[in-house]
């Protein structure tokens, strides 16, 4: 069972930190399965980050086998019928339309707050020094609403995976987050000429919970790629190695003896951007004026400065030089 969701900032559930938001359903997928901390997309492009975490879906072992449900309510309902080995559940709505009922988004607010969000269509502006904090507090009360609409159509689907005679694998991903104000964007901006790919947007939620219920409660530290992801998912349903996408590593063996590889380094495509992450760092490099006119790079200590608001380029200059001409001469270019 996987449940894929574009758009879902790790930074925004309570198990990566927001404990303010009420998400019940993701705290038990986290309770029962593996927390992955820094799981990071190959691109800002979500349908490749979807390819990347679900490359066994056209799998030959799987003909048959495979089913995709529109939503969780008929997620659940196809894990009741127990037909297909896989159900596979994408959800795209945080980036159509914020539906959660007005009660949702009341609920986060205090006294002092301004009145909450009204409409559904997700907002989408640039913050400069004129903009008031408050429409900043309003955009991400009415974006908690969100998350917990959907944490409790979840919890149907949870309940429904474990009143099933058959131990389901479960895999809750995000497959890339919504800019909501961490550097200087909210909402999508669809003509955007340059898209950087800070955490906020390549920072990935991701919890594996394994069908026998080994390493429930625990957390995975290290660097991981979302293709890697993919592949612990194609082992445990016994899908060659030939499907995934090239040098993806499985880390199904974290289940068996919390042995897994992590990763030393990861290269990011943005748009007239790319960044490079180790563990110790995240570096962003991009061309908004086109690559004639030079690049520009941010340099951010992790884990540390885990919101990537502090730039240290200029007092780290030998790591941000190494790592930038590292990533400018990565053969995957820039989308």
């Amino acid at each position: 069972m996987a449940v894929t969701i574009d758009w879902l900032p790790a930074w925004m559930l309570p198990s990566y930190g927001a404990t303010w938001v009420a998400a019940a359903a993701f705290d038990s997928v986290a309770a029962a399965g593996v927390v992955f901390d820094r799981v990071l997309s190959h691109s800002v492009c979500l349908a490749e980050t979807r390819r990347m975490l679900l490359p066994f879906e056209n799998a030959p072992e799987l003909v048959g086998q495979v089913v995709r449900a529109a939503d969780l309510d008929e997620a659940a309902e196809l894990v009741g019928r127990g037909r297909h080995r896989v159900v596979l559940c994408h959800l795209d709505r945080l980036g159509r339309g914020w539906e959660a009922p007005a009660e949702l988004r009341e609920r986060y607010r205090d006294a002092e707050d301004p009145p909450a969000m009204e409409g559904v269509v997700p907002p989408c502006f640039a913050i400069d020094e004129k903009t008031d904090p408050d429409r900043l507090t309003v955009v991400r009360q009415a974006f908690a609403a969100e998350v917990t609409a959907i944490d409790e159509r979840l919890g149907l689907l949870l309940e429904a995976v474990a009143g099933s005679p058959t131990p389901w694998h479960f895999c809750m991903a995000g497959t890339g987050g919504m800019p909501l104000g961490l550097h200087g964007q909210v909402g999508i901006a669809p003509q955007e000429p340059c898209i950087r790919p800070y955490g906020e947007r390549v920072h990935l939620p991701v919890i594996l919970r394994e069908a026998g219920g080994r390493m429930a409660g625990q957390r995975f530290p290290g660097l991981v790629s979302a293709a890697d992801i993919g592949a612990t998912l194609g082992e445990w349903l016994g899908v060659a190695a030939g499907s995934c996408p090239p040098g993806a590593a499985s880390l199904a063996g974290l289940f068996d003896t919390w042995a897994a590889p992590s990763r030393e380094q990861l290269f990011i495509r943005g748009r007239a951007a790319a960044a490079m992450a180790t563990p110790d760092w995240h570096l962003v490099a991009a061309w908004p004026q086109g690559k004639d006119a030079g690049v520009q790079a941010s340099l951010f200590a992790k884990p540390d400065d885990y919101f990537e608001v502090t730039d240290v380029a200029d007092r780290c200059p030998v790591e941000a030089d190494a790592m930038l001409r590292e990533c400018l001469a990565h053969p995957d270019p820039p989308g």
